[in-house]
C-alpha cells in the first residue's frame, strides 16, 4: 500500500492527491481543477464541470487503500466523512485556477511553442486550427477548454443532404445561405466579436427547426440550451447560459403584458461581450464573460421593446417562406446527423469568409424582417413616422405641445392596438428614438418653466399652429 501523510496534515494529503489521483498518468498534466467556484475534470477531449460528490468518490476510493506511517508501524489511513470533507478546501487551493482566466487556454509552460488556444477547435478525434486548417490528432489536458465537438474531423467529408436542404428552404434568398454558413462558422469557433445573433422568422414547418437542429448538433446537445425568451429577463435567467455555446429561443412570442426591458438589456449586454454578474439560485454569483451565441426562432416577429433601436443592430435576420406541413420528411434529421463532419467543413469555409470580411453577409430578407421587428420594438417610433397629424422636421424653430402629441399618441394606440404610455415615459422614448424630435421644457423670460414641448416637430397641415411666446430653451 502507498504511504500517505496523516489526516492531521490535510494540505500535504491534498498535494499528494493532486499528484497521484488527479494528474494524468505518465505526465505532469492535472486532470482536476477548481475554477470559478466549481470543480472541473478532464474527460479525454475537454474539461467538464463536475459535482463535489464525483471528487469525493475518487478521494474515498484512493484513501481506503492508503496507509499512514506511525511510531507503531504502518496503519490504514481510515478515511471518515469528517476526514475526507476536511480535504476539500486544501484540494481547492492546490488545484485552483485564477477566476479571471478564460478558456480556452494552455495550462503548461509550452504555450509559446503551441498555436494560440483560441485558434483551436476540439473535435472527438483531435483539434483543428481554424486559422491554418491544420489538424492534430489526439487531445491533452494541457489545453483547458470546456467544450469539444461530438464528432470526428474527416478531411474531404461532404454534406449533399444539407446542401439540398439549404437550397429548398433558403433558395429564395441565396445571401441567407451565406449568412447561415458564416453564423455556423462563428458558432463552432466560439468567436463573439461580431456581436450578432440569428433571427429565423417564418411559417410553421418551413425549415427553421431543422436549421436549429443542425446548429445544435454542430456544438453538441450538452452545450446547447433552449430556455424561454421571457426567462432571460428574470432574476436567475442567465444562469442557464453558463457553460453553454448556444442558446435557442424556440418561441419568441411575448404577451403584451410582458416587461421586456431587462430581457432586451441582457440580450444587448451578452451579444456585446460585456462582463456579467449572474445570479445562481442557492449559489454564489458567477462573474465573467459568457461565450454563448443566440438564435431566436418564431412564426411571428418578436416584440422586444427598445426605443433606441439598438437591438435591431444585433440581428442577422432571415425569413423562411414555404411551409412543408403537408409533406414532412421524417428521416431528414437522421440523415443530416450523419453528415456532421461535412457540415463542419462547410461551416469552416463560412468562418474563413467572415474572418476576411469582418462582417456577416446581409440576407435579402433581413430589411423587411427588421422593419417589422422595429415597429414592435418601438411603438413610439412607429407613431412618430406613421401618424398623419404631425411631421418631424428636425428644425428647432418648429415646436408642438408635448401634451397634445401625447394625446394623439394615446388615440393612435387605441386604433392600432398598441399599449399607451404615461406622458413622461412617452417623452423619454421620443428622445431615445433619435429621429430629430427633442422634448424640452423651456424657460420663460420671467425665469419660470414653460409648458413642455417637442422641438423639431410641427403639425403636418398647420406648421404655425403653436409657438412659445417670449420663450427660450
Amino acid at each position: 500500500m502507498k504511504i500517505w501523510p496523516s489526516h492531521s496534515k490535510p494540505m500535504a494529503v491534498a498535494k499528494q492527491l493532486k499528484e497521484e489521483v488527479f494528474t494524468e498518468p505518465g505526465t505532469n498534466y492535472r486532470i482536476l481543477v477548481w475554477w470559478r467556484d466549481s470543480w472541473w475534470q478532464y474527460t479525454g477531449t475537454h474539461w467538464k464541470e463536475s459535482e463535489t460528490l464525483d471528487v469525493l468518490q475518487s478521494i474515498w476510493e484512493c484513501l481506503e487503500e492508503a496507509e499512514v506511517e506511525t511510531d507503531k508501524g504502518n496503519r490504514p489511513w481510515e478515511p471518515t466523512t469528517a476526514r475526507v470533507s476536511g480535504l476539500i478546501q486544501p484540494l481547492q487551493i492546490v488545484t485552483r485556477l485564477p477566476t479571471e482566466l478564460n478558456d480556452p487556454v494552455w495550462l503548461d509552460n509550452s504555450a509559446k511553442k503551441r498555436p494560440p488556444a483560441a485558434d483551436l477547435i476540439p473535435l472527438a478525434n483531435g483539434t483543428v486550427n481554424m486559422r491554418t486548417g491544420d489538424f492534430e490528432e489526439g487531445h491533452t489536458p494541457a489545453l483547458f477548454t470546456t467544450w469539444s465537438l461530438p464528432f470526428d474531423f474527416e478531411p474531404g467529408a461532404e454534406c449533399p443532404t444539407w446542401m439540398k436542404f439549404l437550397e429548398d428552404v433558403y433558395g429564395h434568398d441565396p445571401k441567407a445561405i451565406l449568412a447561415l454558413q458564416e453564423f455556423a462558422g462563428v458558432l463552432i469557433s466560439g468567436l463573439l466579436t461580431l456581436q450578432k445573433m440569428l433571427l429565423l422568422l417564418g411559417p410553421p414547418r418551413s425549415g427553421k427547426g431543422v436549421t436549429v437542429f443542425v446548429l445544435e448538433q454542430l456544438v453538441g446537445e450538452s452545450r446547447s440550451v433552449s430556455p424561454k425568451l421571457a426567462q432571460l429577463g428574470s432574476e436567475f435567467g442567465m444562469s442557464a447560459l453558463i457553460g453553454k455555446r448556444l442558446a435557442t429561443f424556440a418561441d419568441t412570442r411575448l404577451d403584451y403584458g410582458t416587461k421586456t426591458s431587462s430581457l432586451v438589456e441582457n440580450l444587448l449586454s451578452l451579444t456585446g461581450g460585456d462582463k456579467v454578474n449572474v445570479n445562481r439560485k442557492n449559489k454564489e454569483y458567477w462573474s465573467g464573460h459568457l461565450s454563448t451565441s443566440f438564435i431566436l426562432v418564431s412564426n411571428e416577429a418578436p416584440r422586444l421593446i427598445d426605443p433606441s433601436g439598438a437591438i435591431l443592430t444585433r440581428f442577422v435576420a432571415i425569413e423562411t417562406k414555404q411551409s412543408h406541413t403537408a409533406n414532412p420528411d421524417t428521416t431528414l434529421k437522421d440523415r443530416l446527423s450523419r453528415e456532421l463532419p461535412g457540415i463542419f467543413l462547410w461551416a469552416l469555409r463560412g468562418l474563413e469568409r467572415v474572418n476576411k470580411t469582418g462582417k456577416f453577409t446581409v440576407p435579402d430578407t433581413q430589411k423587411e424582417v427588421l422593419d417589422t421587428v422595429g415597429d414592435l420594438a418601438s411603438p413610439v417610433s412607429m407613431f412618430l413616422t406613421d401618424n398623419d397629424v404631425y411631421e418631424i422636421t428636425g428644425d428647432p424653430r418648429d415646436c408642438v405641445p408635448l401634451s397634445e402629441v401625447h394625446a394623439t399618441f394615446k388615440a393612435w394606440c387605441d386604433t392600432t392596438g398598441n399599449f399607451s404610455l404615461p406622458q413622461a415615459k412617452f417623452s423619454a422614448e421620443v428622445r431615445s428614438a433619435n429621429l430629430g424630435a427633442v422634448p424640452k421644457q423651456p424657460y420663460l423670460e420671467n425665469g419660470k418653466r414653460g409648458k413642455r414641448i417637442i422641438l423639431g416637430m410641427r403639425k403636418a397641415n398647420d406648421p404655425h399652429a403653436w409657438v412659445v411666446e417670449g420663450g427660450k430653451e
